[in-house]
């Protein structure tokens, strides 16, 4: 099996499930998926132009595409490597696969939200970066504190 074909067709490693999830994710920050997925598009997550309203470069849909795409084909390959070098060939429950990509994509929210830390000096990102790339994504927002960048709890979820 190459690297395609377990991204893009292989239906034992719960890719359909984690790409749909994907797409709703991208979907509800305004990224609407008009291209196949191929593995092109997969592996130039970082290079589509998205454009604001205004005609400017909307930096938040550009960076939160290829982290949702990235941490997408992360879940998939690991999901992979683990059916077949661990368990024996058994593959994932959609369940178990949506329940994966979730968690992933909680831990990508708390590594951006460690991220903004003055620890790292320059180097730190953007508190409004974080903020405006993450806003709409997670559960009860409407309750959260509109910095909710040091809420100590799970911040996106199922629906």
């Amino acid at each position: 099996e190459d690297m395609e074909h377990i991204m893009t067709v292989c239906s034992s490693t719960g890719q359909k499930e984690v790409w749909k999830l994907t797409e709703k994710l991208l979907e509800k920050h305004g990224i609407l998926c008009q291209h196949t997925l191929s593995m092109t598009n997969i592996l130039a997550c970082a290079i589509p132009v998205f454009k604001a309203p205004n005609r400017n470069r909307d930096r938040r849909k550009e960076w939160f595409y290829d982290i949702t795409i990235s941490l997408s084909m992360q879940v998939i390959w690991n999901a992979q490597y683990e059916r077949v070098i661990q368990n024996h060939n058994t593959p994932f429950s959609p369940v178990q696969m949506q329940n994966r990509w979730w968690k992933r994509v909680q831990n990508r929210l708390d590594l951006d939200r460690l991220m903004m830390h003055k620890w790292f000096g320059k180097k730190a990102l953007q508190k409004a970066l974080v903020i405006k790339t993450w806003s709409g994504m997670m559960d009860d927002e409407h309750q959260l504190l509109e910095d909710w960048t040091e809420a100590d709890r799970v911040l996106v979820g199922k629906e």
